[in-house]
């Protein structure tokens, strides 16, 4: 049976002095990432969060722990207490938070009346354009003579071609409105606020208290509070996870990488005004005056400077659902492919750079990398990364069984679970499913990793797209994530991660080295990369003097696959399984 939710948190409970520190990565899943208030509450109890991320309503869960840690760091262990009020008024306004701009308010209707009451009360959404179909299909045949069954025909085909109609003018709206149905703003007329203003207001509070503060909380305040000197590092690292549909790739925010920018007009539309007036103030973003259309475009602001809200925004906006975040790139690759084909530049056939300004579109981080386990990750780690995933109720288990699985041997959590695949569409949601989480569920399942994965199962009608859960049934999510987080500190084993990530290391140092190091020396590879230092093509700024060190060390660094000889030959049992892999991989 699940556990009744606990309510007995004090703000002492998170004060004094933490020796306890940890990292931790939030899965997305729109409603479901309800699960993750609790969870946290039960961590803050005994770490301090150094690391936190996640990716769309993971990175909304982060942001909030990020804010509250700001707080406690401040000397405000209230903000935990904070943190916990808002998420505890969720379950109440769930559905408010999801207001429809008004040009596609009725499909957004049509689609909330179908989830909750089926198709058929969903039709009454649209009965106006319907009574008009069947009249005119029906009245026409009437009127051309037709029986009964040719009258009763017109009502069909009216009926179908009405609905056909009134879907595809709200359909061809969604492009115009960028590409979704919420922007996120309160819109007229709402009787509460929209979840981009809920969410501002919420970081405010839990950050700062409940005088909030005139400017947004940035990455800045997060990196900077309670740091002694800048040369420490950053005291809070928060990271979340956006999709760059128009590249097809993933984006670490704060920091994207250079070269965006962005429209104010159309910012406005998506973030508060309290933050576009922050933005549109900051030296490091105002744009050059008098100056060509590209350069009179604010810049994306610097990742000290970004206010959270913003990557969070960026990072949940679920396709469809929520509008995508436009941004500005000047877009130079034809320029740069005909520089490095030709190694001259033919101004007949490549466009102008400058008139190349081209709108990028990011979406839900959770469409390139939904559960970013790898962030904060390290060959062998310092602190405990703990990971939160939410995962779908095998129908095996027992519905009011245990929902929460941390694994308790080395072995557990090694076997991914089999979904079925009943039907055609069953089969594309599954084709979509596993070319978005392949990584991430292999990381996951993966030895000497999964072990600080608490696994959260959920039912069809809980969390995911059901924006209209009853109250009772959010609060018992809640529950499942105050579970997990008890699971975590009661039964994690930091010591036995750390053995087992100690052999995963051996095992793929051993095996790199001694690969890299015969590379080196039986083909000869030190001996020519030592003639070549002198003659390279690229990178030649790199002086001759620091090549000449690059030589030497790596040759010193490989020479330290003797330390591997003769090689431990890994047998059942003696290492984690499945194995990894050590190879450098792009950096998101």
């Amino acid at each position: 049976m699940a556990e009744a939710l606990r309510d007995d948190y004090e703000a002492a409970q998170f004060g004094g002095e933490k020796v306890d520190e940890c990292d931790l990565i939030m899965k997305g899943g729109i409603t479901s990432g309800i699960v993750y208030p609790f969870a946290i509450l039960e961590l803050a109890r005994k770490y301090r969060f150094r690391s936190i991320g996640g990716t769309s309503a993971g990175a909304i869960a982060a942001a909030f722990a990020a804010a509250a840690e700001y707080a406690r760091q401040n000397g405000d262990p209230a903000g935990f207490i904070r943190f916990k009020a808002r998420c505890e008024s969720l379950p109440g306004i769930m559905l408010g938070l999801f207001q429809p701009s008004a040009p596609v308010a009725d499909l957004m209707k049509f689609l909330m009346t179908m989830q909750t009451g089926g198709l058929a009360r969903a039709l009454l959404v649209f009965w106006p354009a319907l009574l008009i179909g069947v009249l005119v299909g029906g009245g026409l045949l009437a009127i051309l003579g037709a029986g009964w069954a040719g009258v009763l025909l017109g009502i069909v085909v009216g009926f179908a071609v009405a609905l056909a109609w009134r879907l595809y003018s709200l359909l061809k709206r969604i492009p115009k409105n960028d590409f979704g149905l919420c922007t996120g703003l309160t819109q007229p007329g709402s009787a509460g606020p929209a979840l981009t203003d809920w969410l501002y207001e919420s970081l405010q509070e839990i950050a700062f208290g409940p005088a909030g503060r005139d400017r947004p909380l940035t990455f800045g305040d997060l990196a900077s509070v309670g740091r002694k000197k800048a040369s420490d590092g950053p005291n809070i690292v928060l990271r979340a996870v956006t999709t760059d549909l128009s590249m097809g790739r993933p984006r670490s925010l704060p920091d994207p990488g250079e070269g965006f920018r962005f429209e104010p007009s159309a910012w406005a539309r998506l973030f508060p005004k309290v933050v576009m007036d922050y933005l549109l103030g900051l030296p490091s973003v105002l744009p050059e005056a008098d100056a060509e259309p590209w350069d009179q475009l604010p810049r994306f602001p610097a990742s000290d400077d970004l206010p959270v809200i913003i990557a969070v925004r960026m990072s949940l906006s679920f396709p469809v659902l929520f509008t995508a975040v436009p941004l500005k790139f000047r877009d130079i690759s034809l320029l740069m492919l005909a520089k490095d084909q030709k190694g001259t530049i033919d101004p007949i056939d490549i466009p102008d750079p400058k008139a190349r300004i081209q709108p990028i579109w990011f979406t839900d981080g959770g469409v390139t990398s939904n559960f970013p386990i790898q962030f904060f990750d390290a060959m062998l780690p310092g602190r405990p990364t703990f990971a939160l995933s939410l995962d779908q109720l095998d129908p095996g288990m027992k519905p009011d069984g245990g929902r929460v699985y941390l694994p308790h041997h080395a072995w557990g959590g090694s076997f991914t679970s089999i979904d079925g695949i009943p039907s055609l569409l069953g089969f594309g949601h599954s084709v979509f499913r596993a070319a978005q989480n392949w990584q991430d569920t292999m990381m996951s399942v993966m030895g000497a990793q999964r072990e600080r994965v608490a696994r959260v199962y959920l039912a069809p009608d809980e969390g995911g797209l059901n924006l209209s859960m009853p109250p009772a049934l959010s609060k018992k999510l809640m529950g499942y994530g105050q579970v997990a987080g008890r699971k975590i500190v009661a039964e994690f084993d930091f010591d036995e991660h750390r053995w087992r990530r100690a052999l995963v290391a051996y095992e793929k140092l051993q095996e790199e080295l001694r690969r890299a190091n015969e590379v080196w020396t039986a083909e000869r590879f030190g001996v020519w990369l030592e003639g070549y230092l002198a003659d390279v093509q690229s990178y030649q700024a790199l002086p001759l003097a620091q090549r000449r060190k690059v030589h030497a060390r790596l040759g010193a660094a490989l020479a330290a696959a003797s330390a591997f000889t003769p090689p431990i030959v890994p047998k059942k049992g003696q290492f984690p399984r499945p194995p990894g892999s050590l190879r450098i991989a792009p950096k998101i």
